[in-house]
């Protein structure tokens, strides 16, 4: 009887960590950490062609500065298609400002966003946006891959 129930607690635990990891393969893209003044905030670059390119140069830090609804700036060159331009986002994403060459965090705004363009979707924050609320002025900002996680 006790192997019996040892194989069904074997057989519970592979299947949670099949669900996991099928969770992971579904889901797609790069887990990354955003340092800001030593506060480590969870977000996922997706896989798409430009959330790619930013996975290849990391790790790196970019200045930003607290512009209202975003923190933006750092000059990257980021690989993209033109489908990949859009207007509008949604708070918490990860974007790419075409004209400046810009990484932004969008921190509020959305619902009046539509009209405002150039932008190229590179991920999400994983967290409640929250975490973002203490940001304020200009911050330097680390973006690196998750560790401990696969790419």
């Amino acid at each position: 009887m006790k192997v019996k129930k040892l194989f069904a607690s074997f057989l519970c635990l592979m299947c949670v960590a099949f669900a996991a990891e099928t969770a992971f393969a579904e889901e797609g893209g790069t887990p990354v950490t955003l340092t800001v003044n030593g506060k480590a905030i969870s977000a996922r670059l997706d896989d798409s062609r430009a959330g790619r390119s930013l996975a290849e140069q990391l790790p790196l830090t970019v200045r930003l500065n607290d512009s209202g609804n975003d923190f933006c700036g750092g000059s990257l060159n980021i690989d993209y298609g033109a489908d990949d331009v859009k207007a509008g986002y949604k708070n918490g994403e990860l974007a790419y400002w075409t004209p400046a060459k810009n990484f932004v965090i969008f921190v509020s705004g959305e619902e009046n966003s539509g009209a405002t363009g150039d932008w190229v979707k590179l991920g999400n924050i994983l967290e409640p946006l929250s975490v973002l609320d203490s940001l304020s002025g200009t911050a330097d900002v680390t973006i690196a891959r998750a560790e401990g996680r696969r790419p």
